[in-house]
């Protein structure tokens, strides 16, 4: 099999030798009367050999013909094979803004709890999506973080956490028309990850044992710190359903020098909400969650700003969202309002916010917040 293999090997070469004859019409063993002349002779031809199959081999590998007989780089593959095949974190996006930076409560008395930092994190990932990718299934996250790391306190025995929101979901998506408009509709929880979730109405015996516990810790707390919820065991937390129509004016969601878009929410909320918990201290009537919140509303837009850095291109970006309940929309309205400073496609915000669901265990209470930092989307 071997001996037969280099035969064909030997043959197939002189075949191809015999093929590039056309391009040297004299032979070059008959060039006898100069031995360097049949010398160069025969270097050329074998340079002339090697360039061809050479560059045959990489037309045939590197350009196939489709059926269509156009050609393909396969320099696309590797990277094509690597997609397909691996998790990629290219898929792995923002929903809502990500913000990392300073918070300032000017509602807070105590120390320890108006100045914090705050993280807030909000990320996508496709589980599935349609070939046309026009319909997508997302896993989401949704979580914010508020840091003591700015004061000397001891109001914590662990710093710096003071409270975390966490708010995980999943919903479908629909792209409609070019996929400037989508419509989405989902599930969430949204929680304090507190554990007291008895309601004040359950009057079991081992109901009030545990509450009478709990508010005695919550009175010695409020004597030495005031409201300090990170140091309430109260549960807050709600399950709600998302019914979202959003336009933008890029299909693709690039943030660019004409960007814009515009949200509208619904969040129809159900059962097994901790939101009729409250401490003799509150009044009964205190307002459940859907009458805070369940109608949501984003307005964004790039606004132009003159070039003061020579060189590094400057854009601004407002943003506005309003917050009411499903069931009384003109009662309790809230909202956010947010500038921020595009800076070489990173962005540097303000906010200030007035609203029930900054913190959702108190979304009883209307609160203040403003801060400054920098987004990621």
């Amino acid at each position: 099999m071997l001996k037969f293999f280099l035969a064909f090997v030997l043959w197939l070469s002189t075949v191809h030798v015999l093929a590039t004859e056309a391009k040297f019409p004299e032979d070059c063993a008959q060039i006898t009367t100069n031995d360097a002349k049949r010398l160069a002779c025969y270097d050329k031809r074998a340079e002339s050999v090697r360039t061809d199959a050479i560059s045959s081999t990489a037309v045939s590998s590197s350009t196939p013909r489709t059926d269509a007989g156009s050609t393909e780089d396969e320099t696309k593959m590797p990277t094509a094979f690597a997609k397909k095949n691996l998790w990629s974190l290219s898929r792995l996006t923002s929903d809502d803004p990500n913000f990392f930076g300073v918070s300032y409560d000017p509602g807070q008395k105590e120390r320890g709890v108006k100045t914090h930092l705050e993280f807030d994190i909000s990320l996508k990932y496709p589980l599935l999506e349609s070939s046309e990718q026009s319909i997508r299934w997302y896993l989401i996250y949704n979580g914010s973080y508020d840091f003591q790391a700015l004061t000397d306190a001891d109001i914590y025995d662990s710093k710096p956490i003071i409270s975390t929101m966490q708010n995980p979901g999943t919903a479908f998506e629909w792209d409609i028309g070019n996929g400037q408009r989508k419509i989405r509709a989902g599930f969430f929880h949204h929680s304090n990850g507190q554990t007291l979730s008895e309601s004040r109405d359950d009057t079991s015996p081992e109901t009030l044992a545990k509450n009478a516990l709990a508010l005695e810790e919550f009175r010695g707390i409020e004597a030495k710190w005031g409201e300090a919820p990170a140091l309430e065991k109260l549960s807050r937390s709600s399950w709600y359903g998302q019914l979202r129509y959003q336009w933008m004016s890029s299909p693709d969601g690039r943030i660019d020098n004409d960007w814009k878009q515009i949200q509208l929410e619904l969040r129809p909320f159900y059962v097994w909400n901790d939101d009729r918990i409250f401490w003799p201290s509150e009044p009964r009537n205190t307002p459940q969650i859907e009458n805070v919140d369940g109608i949501r509303a984003v307005g964004e837009a790039m606004i132009s700003i003159p070039d003061f850095i020579p060189f590094v291109p400057v854009r601004g970006l407002a943003r506005v969202e309003l917050q009411t309940g499903l069931w009384s929309p003109f009662e309790n309205v809230g909202g956010e309002i947010s500038l921020s400073v595009n800076v070489d496609n990173l962005l540097f915000s303000w906010y200030y916010y007035s609203g029930f669901t900054k913190d959702i265990t108190n979304y009883h209470k209307r609160t203040q917040h403003m801060g400054f930092g920098f987004e990621l989307r």
